[in-house]
């Protein structure tokens, strides 16, 4: 991706979903991201299912939706 893309897609964003992001980016569980948030676990993956279908990422049998997300995350170049 190049950072003209990149770039795009951050103002898609939320300050939450940069957030999310950033917990996802350093290795932390769903249920890690939930304590930290005071919110469900099942929140926690609905909110990363959203910022998925935003930035239009897609998890098939070949991908994971997570890999992808950190991939993005490490382009973005957001603070």
């Amino acid at each position: 991706m190049s950072g003209d893309t990149a770039r795009a897609l951050t103002p898609k964003l939320s300050t939450v979903e940069i957030e999310l992001l950033k917990y996802i980016s350093a290795g932390l569980s769903n249920r890690e991201i939930a304590r930290l948030k005071g919110v469900k676990v099942k929140s926690c993956e609905n909110a990363i299912s959203r910022v998925a279908k935003k930035l239009d990422i897609r998890q098939s049998p070949t991908t994971n939706q997570r890999v992808l997300l950190v991939n993005l995350f490490a382009t973005l170049n957001v603070e």
